[in-house]
């Protein structure tokens, strides 16, 4: 046993979203490293019970299917555990980012809800799963410049991508202000562009490859098609 898989044996975890792509992998991994159990409340608006079967009835993990923002869902979750994995949200790719503005908003209201009832609750730590959204959309104005992201860049001045960047901003802020004001423990992570064996279709790559199969000619990319860009699996 490595010293990673020594730090969850024995530990409670809630998983939010965690029947999502992202979230029923982690879920397997905090499994394989010997977590007592975790705990996952899903809606199932883009999750799927398929990505967690595996471990239903195991004893291991604890389902519910409900909304986070339902009148006491989330502080009932919170009680005795340890660690926090923040991922359910309103989210979906480019174009829904693009063309909705009001679903994403709703997270505003949710990512305070978790941090509060998780505060309440005694958790040691709260992981958030932010996204590249949140860096400013100015930095892409100069399409030849070459620009490798740090943590620091989103200090300002802001300039978030949609409504859905906005929220995942404001998240991290106010994460980091909890952390400071109260001590919980605090992580954020900005997610690249993910994909894997439980990707979605909106999502970036399984689309390229679905365009590449479907003969689109031309081939739809951003840019002139010599931009970088990160990629993250899971």
């Amino acid at each position: 046993m490595t010293t990673a898989d020594g730090f969850w044996a024995g530990k409670t975890v809630f998983v939010t979203g965690g029947a999502s792509f992202i979230g029923s992998t982690l879920t397997d991994q905090l499994l394989a490293r010997g977590a007592k159990k975790v705990r996952i409340v899903d809606d199932l608006s883009s999750g799927h019970l398929d990505n967690i079967r595996q471990h239903l009835g195991t004893g291991k993990v604890d389902f519910l299917q409900a909304d986070l923002r339902e009148p006491g869902v989330t502080r009932a979750a919170m009680q005795g555990v340890d660690t926090v994995f923040h991922l359910a949200a309103d989210h979906g790719g480019r174009g829904y980012v693009d063309l909705h503005q009001a679903g994403p908003a709703s997270n505003f209201f949710l990512d305070g809800l978790v941090f509060a009832e998780a505060l309440k609750a005694k958790v040691k730590k709260v992981v958030f799963a932010s996204s590249g959204c949140v860096y400013p959309n100015f930095m892409q104005s100069d399409t030849k410049k070459e620009l490798y992201l740090t943590e620091d860049l989103t200090k300002g001045p802001n300039d978030a991508d949609n409504t859905y960047g906005w929220a995942k901003l404001m998240g991290e802020l106010t994460l980091q202000a909890y952390a400071k004001e109260h001590g919980m423990g605090a992580a954020s992570c900005r997610y690249f562009t993910v994909y894997g064996p439980r990707g979605v279709e909106n999502h970036a790559v399984i689309a390229m490859i679905a365009r590449a199969f479907l003969g689109q000619n031309p081939f739809e990319v951003w840019g002139d098609g010599t931009q970088i860009r990160n990629w993250t699996y899971i």
